[in-house]
């Protein structure tokens, strides 16, 4: 029938900014949006797909989770097209990663520009982008009150991903994705010791 649901999750790097402007695509409802898992208040806009998001932090990076619904166009169920998705307005987006899951009977196509990747390697990119973010936040904040909150909660984030990486690590059959992230998770790791 068309109707369709999802969760998005932004890592931002707020830069000075405290809030920021969620869309969704023409027809989408927005259910839910937490920062860093709590319930973020939100502030209709003049149009009815747009809300403005209050950030926990204007320095610390942060994660807004959108929980969204809504129904798809007819030609986007039929043949090749494109999925919308919500989106941050006026915020730069440096990589996006989808874990898509469509119902029995549809097949996903490779996107443009882009193509799928092993659980194994959206596991390493998503480790790189929590580990970077980490590194700024280390670098930006000293020993404040609000920086040693966050930082506990992206520690134990990071680590988390770093578990999942050296998990399915252990997966056979070993190939170079394996020998090359190995090496990646293995430096994080060593950074992560330096962090404590």
């Amino acid at each position: 029938d068309g109707a369709c649901s999802g969760k998005a999750w932004f890592y931002l790097l707020p830069a000075g900014q405290d809030r920021c402007t969620v869309c969704l695509p023409k027809g989408f409802r927005l259910l839910h949006v937490q920062v860093e898992h709590n319930p973020a208040p939100l502030l209709l806009d003049q149009q009815a797909e747009r809300w403005t998001v209050l950030l926990g932090s204007a320095e610390l990076p942060q994660v807004v989770q959108v929980s969204f619904m809504g129904m798809l166009a007819p030609g986007v169920r039929e043949g090749q097209h494109p999925f919308p998705s919500p989106w941050i307005e006026n915020w730069p987006v440096a990589a996006s990663l989808w874990t898509i899951y469509p119902p029995a009977g549809y097949e996903l196509a490779d996107p443009e520009g882009g193509g799928r990747v092993s659980p194994l390697r959206l596991d390493a990119y998503r480790l790189r982008a929590i580990g970077e973010l980490v590194e700024i936040g280390c670098r930006q904040m000293g020993e404040k009150e609000d920086f040693l909150r966050w930082y506990r909660v992206w520690r134990g984030r990071f680590s988390a991903m770093l578990g999942q990486v050296f998990r399915q690590l252990a997966l056979p059959p070993p190939t170079e994705l394996h020998r090359t992230v190995r090496a990646e998770a293995q430096s994080w790791q060593l950074k992560l010791a330096q962090w404590a």
